[in-house]
């Protein structure tokens, strides 16, 4: 059973129901211009921002932001509209209700965009633009709830703190086992699942998360039902450790840009800022 509450509250409902924004320009650059005009909720019980895109250019664009955070958690949802040259359009962000509600989000007080914009159908797909920031506060700024400060810390080192979220059973009998990473090395970070094994026997899993300087990142190692099965393993539960008998090691790694140039590809540098063992904090029941 999932740590965190998948359930809202009435409260809460209501709360989400009347955040709204005032109506802002997030992206005026290069003649795309992207404007807020409203928040809302989908058929799907989803939150998203409405947006007004225009394309003032002589160029048929796609324009979006693949990176979004919501409330300083890292959010995989991509968003993106192909625009004709003097043309704009309306569209919706829509905020991934996976990750809103295994954060344990409610309520949504701030949405961090980084857009970018690239010339479509072009063979060499390269950015008129990239990564230009903006942070948009909603009505709930301030009124946040960070639901996963008390989680249980599976390890803390160089800026780098990992808490276990809780595991749940999905439709077709796999495990999900939820973390979250917290980041404050002043770097951006990537993390990946290198290996894992139960009682000494390896599994199959794979794991990549990026989470930018002092934000926070939901990752997901999923164990699969066949697996479980072949090695006779009945049931994993995350919560207090009685005996933490599942190894994992993940690999760390922190990049910055050194040089970047419009002339060239640039230079990317990867440091390793640390590589450890550690017990994922679970019992295994066989």
């Amino acid at each position: 059973e999932m740590v965190t509450t998948e359930d809202t509250t009435v409260e809460e409902e209501a709360s989400a129901s009347y955040t709204s924004i005032k109506e802002q320009v997030l992206l005026d650059k290069d003649g795309v211009k992207v404007t807020a005009t409203g928040y809302s909720v989908n058929e799907y019980d989803e939150d998203q921002i409405e947006v007004t895109v225009e394309n003032n250019t002589d160029k048929d664009l796609t324009i979006g932001s693949e990176k979004i955070v919501i409330n300083g958690y890292m959010d995989w949802v991509f968003w993106g509209v192909d625009v004709a040259a003097g043309k704009k359009c309306n569209s919706c962000v829509t905020l991934s209700d996976d990750t809103t509600k295994i954060a344990g989000i409610t309520n949504i007080g701030t949405v961090e965009f980084y857009f970018w914009a690239e010339e479509k159908d072009k063979d060499s797909y390269e950015d008129i633009f990239k990564d230009e920031y903006y942070k948009l506060e909603t009505s709930q700024v301030g009124e946040e709830v960070d639901a996963n400060t008390d989680k249980q810390e599976i390890y803390s080192a160089d800026g780098i703190r990992i808490t276990a979220l809780g595991n749940e059973t999905d439709e077709y009998g796999n495990t999900n086992l939820y973390f979250c990473m917290e980041n404050n090395t002043g770097k951006n970070v990537y993390i990946n699942l290198e290996d894992m094994s139960i009682d000494g026997l390896m599994f199959n899993a794979y794991v990549t998360l990026t989470v930018f300087d002092s934000r926070k990142g939901i990752g997901v190692i999923t164990i699969y039902k066949d697996d479980l099965e072949e090695s006779k393993i009945r049931e994993i539960s995350c919560g207090i450790i009685l005996n933490a008998r599942m190894l994992v090691r993940f690999g760390i790694a922190a990049n910055k840009i050194i040089v970047y140039s419009k002339s060239s590809n640039g230079t990317i540098e990867t440091t390793w800022i640390t590589r450890d063992r550690f017990k994922f904090c679970v019992n295994v029941k066989n």
